[in-house]
């Protein structure tokens, strides 16, 4: 997950506001005829997911930053992965990579060939791709792009590694997983396209030079996910997986709320206009000239985000088992509907907007783990958001700027530093 400065990141990340599913959604039917089969789900394989955050998140990569030794390593393992799980070339000239034009990154380091501390001085950015035909010859084309970013921070000037576990080896190896769910037990009627982007920390240029020169038609692109971060429970007994941007397509958000009884999570949604500063790889869909929906799939664990602390022994992999299955059942649903899911572009931060906030902040507040004082912070933030609800308008609340930073910094950042949970976290039986 991009943001505007690693020296900012306190102040940034107060802007980023989660919220809960609206209301209660329609009844699903649970039946492998709605879902995926039990024993499909029951292939993905933590321990394959481990192994690929291990890998990526070691000192040895130095933190992945374009163009640097350990990103051309993490280059090699995620192609060999790629080619592993069985996913076909989908890059250029019938090759498995995409590179693209970027700029180097001020005030990003990176380890050079002799281990010396150097300033980022990369001026390409390398997208691997690979595909999962559609299963019906006559709607192939219609693609749904899973993306998550391989790249990370580099190092600091003192040397000291940003590992990326959280953000992003956890997506890499989620998307990774599915991928090969899809490729050994059989791909949905819609193909998969996997992009495992470059450089999305230092920014968009990745997605972006796809979609201007792009492998596929734009116009058959059906929706585009992000999964990043990935990884971390936002408390140890609450681990809501989150949803952002998909509100600009109602169609496709009411597909998404109906599959959440199929996965033993809360799904979580957000008003992508309540994220104004951070940005990840779906948001260019949202710009391009023929925008397409987009989805940003975050796990909210942000305790150690953008820190020399995000190493792979934070990562709890019951989280990213969770993570896997639901993207795997949105990705079944999705792939098999025959349906259009039209762009309608931002929606109001509306009453409904502010009924979501209420309910993520009512779900924290079940939490066995906060304090009593922490707790009363929450009671006081639901007695401001009230006004915000009553008049159909969150921004009319007085100082709704300061209210929204206070909040989301206190729910991202203050709990998750005080509440990380036990380290390494539980491994899934």
């Amino acid at each position: 997950m991009r943001g505007y400065g690693l020296w900012m990141r306190p102040i940034l990340s107060a802007l980023l506001v989660l919220a809960a599913c609206k209301g209660d959604p329609a009844p699903v039917d649970t039946s492998a005829e709605v879902g995926l089969p039990a024993d499909v789900v029951a292939s993905l394989d933590p321990t394959r997911m481990k192994s690929i955050v291990d890998r990526l998140a070691d000192d040895a990569l130095t933190g992945r930053l374009s163009g640097s030794p350990g990103h051309d390593l993490a280059f090699e393992d995620v192609l060999g992965w790629m080619q592993d799980a069985g996913l076909e070339p989908a890059g250029l000239d019938g090759d498995y990579v995409y590179p693209y034009v970027a700029e180097p990154v001020d005030g990003f380091y990176m380890l050079d060939e002799s281990g010396a501390v150097v300033p980022h001085n990369t001026d390409y950015g390398l997208n691997l791709m690979g595909l999962v035909p559609g299963s019906d010859p006559e709607r192939a084309h219609e693609t749904i792009v899973v993306m998550a970013h391989w790249d990370h921070l580099g190092v600091n000037e003192e040397g000291g590694v940003y590992n990326g576990a959280f953000d992003d080896a956890g997506g890499v190896a989620v998307a990774m997983e599915v991928a090969r769910l899809f490729a050994t037990h059989g791909a949905p009627a819609r193909s998969l396209l996997f992009m495992f982007t470059d450089g999305e920390e230092g920014g968009l240029d990745s997605p972006r030079a796809w979609l201007d020169e792009p492998t596929i038609d734009p116009a058959d692109v059906v929706c585009a996910i992000s999964a990043d971060p990935i990884g971390r429970p936002l408390l140890p007994d609450y681990a809501p997986v989150v949803f952002s941007g998909i509100e600009r397509s109602p169609a496709l958000q009411d597909r998404f709320e109906a599959l959440a009884p199929l996965v033993d999570t809360p799904v979580v949604f957000v008003n992508r206009d309540l994220i104004p500063v951070f940005a990840s790889d779906q948001d260019p869909f949202f710009e391009h000239s023929d925008p397409r929906p987009g989805v940003w799939m975050v796990t909210p664990g942000m305790s150690f985000y953008h820190t020399t602390g995000d190493v792979a022994e934070t990562i709890d992999y019951n989280v990213m088992l969770d993570s896997a299955e639901l993207l795997a059942q949105v990705l079944w649903d999705v792939g098999n509907d025959t349906a259009v899911y039209p762009y309608e572009g931002p929606q109001p931060l509306d009453a409904q907007a502010g009924n979501d906030v209420r309910a993520l902040l009512e779900g924290v507040a079940e939490s066995a783990e906060i304090t009593g004082s922490e707790r009363n912070q929450v009671e006081d933030y639901l007695d401001v958001l009230d006004e915000g609800i009553a008049a159909d308008d969150l921004t009319s609340i007085p100082g709704w700027q300061g209210y929204n930073v206070a909040m989301v910094y206190f729910l991202l950042f203050e709990l998750s530093e005080a509440h990380p949970g036990p380290i390494p976290p539980p491994f899934p039986e």
